[in-house]
């Protein structure tokens, strides 16, 4: 089954990060979801979470900290309005220590903004007033107020980057909302497999709460229309 891009965005937006990992449960994929370390800083205005192909950015820590020439970052920025595209999540990760720095901010958040990304995730944020006012997402690990630059380098961009024992990779899909944020690899048909789970349990779902308004018992309903 191929399905295209934006049909598979939106089938997976139908539901919560939880259905989504408990869809890869059934796989046998149980460790796609990134701990409570990361959270939902700052929602996307009026949306709860956000969907979509995650792109990689893996950065390293400079031994010592130092300010290099401002044309250096105009280049990285130049290069990112290049390299970002439209409903893309944004995913930065360090291929060993996490420095104490920022990985985002009020101009970076906007820039991906203008490219059409639907979220990002990383480590630290700041300027996180400014964050609110976009309308996309950010989820990390918390604040911080010191700037990247001078701090950070880019390794490569595509490389795997693993945040919280989770790898993630250019291409996989990033279901993120209030409770977390999940993984689902692209690789093994799996984006396929959860497009068929999701298609399936929506249906489940909406008669569920149903019976349940209705006042059927939890027990019954479980067992009538099999799921948690």
């Amino acid at each position: 089954m191929n399905v295209e891009p934006a049909e598979l965005v939106a089938m997976l937006s139908k539901v919560k990060s939880g259905t989504i990992q408990d869809g890869l449960d059934e796989l046998g994929l149980f460790h796609q979801s990134l701990p409570p370390t990361y959270r939902m800083m700052s929602p996307p205005k009026q949306r709860e979470g956000f969907v979509g192909p995650a792109r990689t950015l893996l950065f390293y820590m400079l031994e010592e900290p130092k300010v290099g020439p401002f044309e250096r970052s105009v280049k990285f920025w130049k290069f990112l309005e290049q390299y970002i595209k439209p409903g893309d999540v944004v995913v930065a990760g360090f291929e060993a220590e996490i420095p104490n720095c920022e990985l985002v901010g009020g101009m970076l958040g906007t820039l991906y903004e203008q490219q059409g990304a639907a979220g990002w995730i990383g480590t630290y944020v700041r300027d996180l007033h400014e964050l609110h006012a976009l309308n996309m997402g950010f989820i990390g690990m918390g604040c911080h107020p010191a700037i990247a630059r001078g701090r950070i380098m880019l390794r490569s961009s595509e490389a795997p980057v693993t945040h919280g024992g989770v790898q993630i990779s250019t291409g996989d899909y990033i279901v993120a909302d209030s409770d977390g944020a999940v993984v689902i690899p692209a690789r093994d048909g799996t984006l396929e497999k959860m497009y068929a789970f999701v298609a399936d349990y929506v249906p489940k779902e909406h008669a569920a709460k149903h019976d349940m308004d209705a006042g059927v018992l939890m027990s019954d309903v479980i067992d009538r229309h099999r799921i948690l």
